[in-house]
Order: C-alpha cells, then sequence, then structure tokens
C-alpha cells in the first residue's frame, strides 16, 4: 500500500495538475522496487510485439486521465513514468495509447515491462540522458 500511495504522490505532484486522474493497474508479478534513477528503457514496439518476443514480462499499466488542456505528453510525465517504473520493479515502459475523445477529454496509457535488454544498451540509453527504442 506504501508503494501505491508514493506512486500517487510522484504523479500528482510532478506529471499532472490536480485535474487529471491516475490509475496504476497491476498486470503482472509484484516485483521489489529499484533505487530511484534506476536505468530505464523506452521500448517503441507496439505492445502484440513486446508480449509476442518472449523477451518481456508486463508489469503494469498506468492510466492518466483528464482534460485536453491537463492531460497531454510532457518531459515531466515521462520523468514521473521513468520514476514510477522503478518503483514498480521495472526495467522498461512502452506507449499503450494516447486517445482524444473529441468531447474535451484525453487518455495517455503506458505499460511497464521487466525486459531482456542487453546491459551496453541500457548504459548507452543512460548516458545520453535521452529515451532509446529498441526493437525486442
Amino acid at each position: 500500500m506504501k508503494r501505491y500511495l508514493l506512486l500517487l504522490v510522484i504523479f500528482s505532484c510532478v506529471a499532472c495538475a490536480p485535474k487529471a486522474n491516475v490509475m496504476i493497474q497491476r498486470t503482472g508479478a509484484m516485483l521489489p522496487p529499484k533505487a530511484d534513477g534506476c536505468d530505464v528503457y523506452f521500448i517503441n514496439n507496439e505492445a502484440s510485439q513486446i508480449y509476442l518476443s518472449g523477451q518481456a514480462e508486463n508489469l503494469a499499466m498506468i492510466s492518466i486521465s483528464g482534460s485536453e488542456d491537463v492531460v497531454y505528453p510532457t518531459q515531466e510525465m515521462f520523468d514521473a513514468v521513468r520514476k514510477a517504473t522503478c518503483q514498480l520493479g521495472g526495467n522498461a515502459y512502452s506507449l499503450l495509447q494516447a486517445v482524444s475523445t473529441g468531447t474535451g477529454l484525453s487518455v495517455i496509457q503506458f505499460q511497464v515491462w521487466q525486459a531482456d535488454i542487453p546491459d551496453e544498451e541500457m548504459k548507452k540509453a543512460n548516458e545520453k540522458k535521452v529515451e532509446k527504442s529498441t526493437a525486442i
């Protein structure tokens, strides 16, 4: 419970204005949290490709919803997702979907993974301090 409260604080304080709703849904193993600033990799593939590769286990889904003027991709949001990925015990995340309903509402969903990513790729991604993608 303490871990979930910490994750909600991360998102409410860092990523989104008060009108945004954040939901973290566990979809896999409960791994111990990793240290803040752990190595995290962005996987630029569709979830079906990641699942079929057999090289990653889905741990959680993070959904952020609210009005279009509040919920949109920002560097702060991606930084919060990276931090939450560490707290959930993962080492990678992917964008599942970003949807605008046309009625003023938006939803952005991320998936958190424990992926088999070569150490040299993780090292390169974190040295450059930019998001890197990989074909798993």
